[in-house]
């Protein structure tokens, strides 16, 4: 990765193009990491952030083996309020199969890293004037 801003001063700008997000479809994907927030906003959500990179293609008509190899992660937010935390724990239980009872969220996050699981994958537009697409998971299918 390129991080000195200098450097880019004699690269050519055409050069660059925005990246293709990964086809939409199904695919195996797996737990790399997660990172705890919160929404800056007046409401201050607490969030849990996993991310997700594509491991394998379930049915995915338009993707290939080299989508894959370039594909970033996939991003997954888990809205961890009083209101919603039950989905995060539903989807430890029915998606990942682990046992939930007497378990922190913490522990359980920590468990994740390695798993795999399989998820619908469609497509979203972001940014200020939703001007570029990223692959986001639509769906877990429950194992």
């Amino acid at each position: 990765m390129n991080t000195n801003v200098s450097d880019f001063m004699d690269t050519v700008a055409s050069d660059y193009e925005a990246p293709k997000p990964l086809p939409k479809g199904r695919y195996i994907l797996t737990v790399r990491n997660y990172e705890a927030g919160r929404v800056p906003n007046e409401k201050q959500t607490p969030f849990v952030r996993v991310f997700f990179m594509p491991s394998a293609i379930v049915d995915a008509p338009e993707a290939t083996r080299a989508d894959l190899e370039k594909a970033s992660d996939i991003q997954h937010d888990f809205w961890m309020s009083d209101k919603s935390a039950y989905r995060t724990k539903d989807w430890f239980s029915d998606v990942l199969g682990f046992e939930v009872d007497g378990r922190k969220f913490g522990e359980l996050f920590e468990q994740a890293i390695g798993s795999t699981v399989t998820a619908q994958v469609a497509h979203e537009q972001r940014g200020k004037k939703k001007d570029f697409t990223v692959a986001v998971i639509e769906e877990f299918v429950p194992e």
